[in-house]
């Protein structure tokens, strides 16, 4: 159930933006509403549901797509490094462990 739209600006990527319930209402509908931002990226489009009122749909946007490639850094450093496992919490701690991985992968 929409419960409001957003306006959204026709040059963005952005071609959704509004706070809605999500579900169907008495089964499984959310008590509380959420903002819902759909979004295009290379001719793709993506839905996103959060709870984030404070920032801009482009910025809601940005964040997931960037995600995404935090997402896609971590898929090659386990694939390419055999490293399955964040063992740093620290910066230093992260490159020790990306720096060990490259040695053993260089032994192998």
């Amino acid at each position: 159930m929409v419960l409001k739209t957003n306006e959204i600006d026709p040059d963005s990527d952005i071609f959704y933006d509004a706070i809605v319930l999500l579900g169907t209402s008495g089964v499984n509908q959310t008590q509380k509403p959420v903002r819902v931002v759909g979004y295009t990226v290379n001719n793709v489009k993506y839905w996103v549901a959060t709870s984030r009122h404070d920032l801009t749909a482009e910025q809601i946007a940005l964040i997931y797509k960037l995600r995404w490639d935090i997402e896609i850094f971590f898929g090659w450093w386990k694939r390419h490094l055999r490293v399955y496992h964040l063992i740093a919490g620290s910066e230093y701690g992260l490159m020790v462990q990306t720096v060990s991985g490259l040695i053993t992968r260089a032994d192998s």
